[in-house]
Formats: structure tokens, sequence, C-alpha cells
């Protein structure tokens, strides 16, 4: 489904701010009194499925293959 507001992003940072600060009980709490869907629900198209699969066939080439560096670019004394 679709949310109302155009900063969903920053609004799911909020219900986990108001969670950690003890204004919701939980996630569950936040989403119920803060979010606003749409009737309306995007739906899959099923011509382009390859073309997602492909995409993510090579981003998790390229994710796999970093991945290993990560623990590298820590700073010194920093546990991973």
């Amino acid at each position: 489904r679709v949310m109302a507001s155009d900063e969903s992003t920053a609004l799911g940072a909020a219900m986990l701010a108001g969670v950690g600060a003890g204004t919701f009980a939980g996630l569950d709490e936040a989403v119920e009194r803060l979010a606003i869907v749409e009737p309306r629900a995007y739906e899959p198209d099923a011509a382009t499925v390859g073309a997602y699969e492909d995409a993510y066939g090579r981003y998790r080439a390229v994710f796999d293959a970093l991945e290993p560096s990560w623990g590298a670019a820590e700073p010194a004394g920093v546990p991973a």
C-alpha cells in the first residue's frame, strides 16, 4: 500500500524515536497512531521482473565482493 506521507522515511525514524523515548509502547502502537495509508497500492509489473532480477544480481555481486573489506575500514580500537 502507499503511504500518504511524502516523508515516510522521516516518519519511520520518528516512530522508532517515539518507541525509544517511551511515547509508544512499541512499534505496532506507533504505526497504528501515526501511519496513514492511501487506499491505492502499487502492483508488480510482470514485464519488468527480469530487469529487476538482473539488477539485484549485480547488486548482490558487488555487495558480496565488498563485504570482506568492511572490517578493514573500522577505526583502530573500535570493534566491528
